[in-house]
């Protein structure tokens, strides 16, 4: 029985619009079934972004204000919440355009707005109301909800997430953000700057478990210098109301907040799809996949889900190779070493490959870190954005094992760090590189030189050739 369709991508989602782009750049026959989710973009990838820039604005104001460069300056305006929620989904609508269906449509995309369920029979395929779709593969490409935690009394108290943030008629005078993810930490700072008491529950050890240590350490330093309470190894156990306001406990200690905000693990929403019809296996709240993204026979998935955040640019990654996996006789396997990470605080955090610890752990005595403080570049002293680091790891032979930055632009220039590491170049390349001159890109170059001064350093009897031969080529010149 012949099948109507190369790819059916089952779920709206950012990842799943791209993948269907993609696919049909192919010339494949493509359906997107959007499974009643909207295109749109205002999740963490709009929102998250958006509010820091909003807080680094508010931040700028409090420098100008302290600054002896400016007689007078006067204090910064409140901020208009109302006017900000529309700004953010005006946003949203522009960028919204080039995926909306009559745009797809255009490209040859068939556009199947409402939803449906995996069927066996009468055959294997996606129904929706009533019509079965057949494909030679499908793609997963499912939204995500938060994992609420098993809190006592949280159901009864309430709490927001950060579907509901912009609902909101007015931000709280008081915020405790419960979670440890990466859009925890930037709500923590953006909430902060814009006159939002925030605090940040973890139940981690470390702030961005995902980071290294290093970048960790100076974020919270930064937040905590700017007001932001962060308490770790809290594993709240209890929420209650009183006098209106919320009260949140763990182990011996509490506070109480004008609201509780979840930024928890997200998790696919995928409760409806009857993927076992498909023999999809799921474990925990996750759903079973190899390297190649293939779920089970003819079916992938792209999520853009980390350990405890959603990223983009990583479910276009997924979104891509799998649309390669599932149309063609491919065999590409999923490399996470070379996709590069960020974070949008003030200052930016970025990096790339394995942290320092990992490094040893792998390499032990042949691991190299190299470092650059960013108050040596021209453009951080004329911006007076002097904190942060460049710090490149790297084996004794020059080979680039990963790379963090925490400074200004950090999140623009990661990827010519990346780029270096996916083809595998040596820390030579990037020692050579030529950047425009006072700019914040100069920290790579900067920091990759480092290496060969190293070398040099941990070799004496170079050092002592190098003088002897020109020593003797003095000599003879005439």
């Amino acid at each position: 029985m012949p099948v109507d369709y190369d790819l059916v991508v089952i779920g709206g989602t950012i990842a799943g619009v791209e993948a269907a782009i993609f696919a049909v750049q192919f010339k494949a026959r493509v359906a997107l079934v959007t499974q009643g989710l909207s295109f749109s973009t205002l999740p963490d990838s709009l929102l998250i972004p958006a509010l820091a820039n909003l807080g680094h604005t508010a931040e700028q104001w409090q420098h100008l204000q302290r600054s002896p460069l400016w007689q007078e300056v006067s204090a910064p305006p409140a901020l208009n919440w109302h006017a900000v929620k529309h700004w953010i989904r005006a946003i949203a609508a522009n960028l919204d355009e080039r995926h909306s269906p009559s745009a797809l449509a255009t490209l040859g995309i068939d556009i199947i707005t409402n939803s449906g369920e995996f069927c066996r029979k009468p055959a294997p395929g996606f129904l929706v109301d009533g019509r079965l779709l057949r494909s030679r593969s499908y793609l997963l490409a499912p939204g995500h909800r938060p994992l609420i935690p098993t809190i006592a009394g949280l159901q009864t108290t309430g709490y927001q997430t950060l579907a509901t943030l912009l609902q909101l008629p007015s931000l709280p005078t008081s915020l405790a953000i419960v979670g440890g993810s990466m859009i925890a930490v930037e709500l923590a700072q953006a909430l902060q700057r814009l006159g939002c008491q925030t605090t940040l529950l973890l139940a981690t050890a470390q702030l961005l478990t995902e980071a290294d240590r290093e970048v960790s350490q100076l974020i919270q330093a930064q937040l905590e210098a700017e007001g932001v309470q962060i308490w770790l190894n809290a594993d709240v156990t209890q929420v209650s109301c009183v006098d209106r306001k919320k009260l949140v406990q763990w182990g011996t200690h509490s506070l109480v907040a004008g609201d509780i905000l979840l930024a928890v693990e997200q998790v696919p929403d995928v409760e409806t799809w009857n993927l076992e019809a498909m023999n999809v296996q799921r474990y925990n709240h996750g759903i079973v996949r190899n390297s190649k993204l293939q779920t089970a026979p003819h079916v992938y998935i792209c999520e853009g889900r980390t350990q405890h955040s959603l990223s983009a640019h990583l479910g276009t990654y997924e979104a891509k190779l799998a649309v390669k996996n599932a149309l063609f006789f491919s065999n590409q396997r999923t490399s996470y070493r070379a996709i590069p990470f960020s974070i949008h605080t003030s200052p930016a955090a970025a990096w790339v490959g394995l942290t320092e610890r990992e490094a040893v752990d792998q390499y032990g005595k042949d691991v190299l870190i190299l470092r650059q403080p960013f108050y040596n570049l021209t453009q951080a002293q004329i911006q007076n954005d002097l904190t942060g680091f460049c710090k490149l790891i790297v084996q004794r032979n020059g080979t680039l094992l990963g790379a963090h930055v925490v400074g200004t632009r950090a999140e623009e220039f990661i990827g010519t760090i990346a780029i270096a590491l996916q083809k595998r170049l040596k820390l030579q390349a990037l020692a050579d590189l030529v950047v425009p001159s006072s700019s914040f890109a100069e920290i790579i170059q900067q920091t990759a030189a480092e290496w060969q001064r190293l070398r040099l350093k941990q070799h004496p009897c170079w050092q002592d050739l190098l003088e002897a031969s020109f020593d003797i080529r003095r000599s003879r010149a005439r």
